[in-house]
């Protein structure tokens, strides 16, 4: 099992655990400086036109330096109401994944 794999699978047991709280954190993003932006080993979004670094980040950026892996979080395809308690643990799943998958 590779680092990747290993990240997938904490992060999609932790979700059952505390879906709700792991979400959360998933959804916190700070504006970050310059030097942030340039390091090797982070992946910043920039979204209108901010410069803006997440947890998966963070992560991918670490998983990039030991491999072409990253962990992504996959959402269902199907309309699900945002209210519903069933949303959170029962259809998202985090995934092994490549950047250029993801594009």
């Amino acid at each position: 099992m590779n680092n990747a794999q290993r990240m997938a699978k904490l992060l999609n047991d932790l979700l059952i655990l505390d879906p709700k709280g792991i979400c959360g954190l998933l959804n916190q993003r700070q504006i970050v400086n310059e030097e942030i932006c340039d390091h090797p080993t982070v992946q910043v979004l920039i979204q209108d036109g901010f410069p803006l670094l997440g947890f998966l980040g963070l992560i991918n950026g670490f998983l990039l330096q030991t491999g072409k892996n990253i962990v992504v979080l996959k959402r269902p395809k199907r309309k699900i109401l945002r209210n519903s308690e069933d949303f959170y643990a029962r259809d998202l799943r985090f995934e092994v994944s490549t950047i250029e998958e993801n594009k």
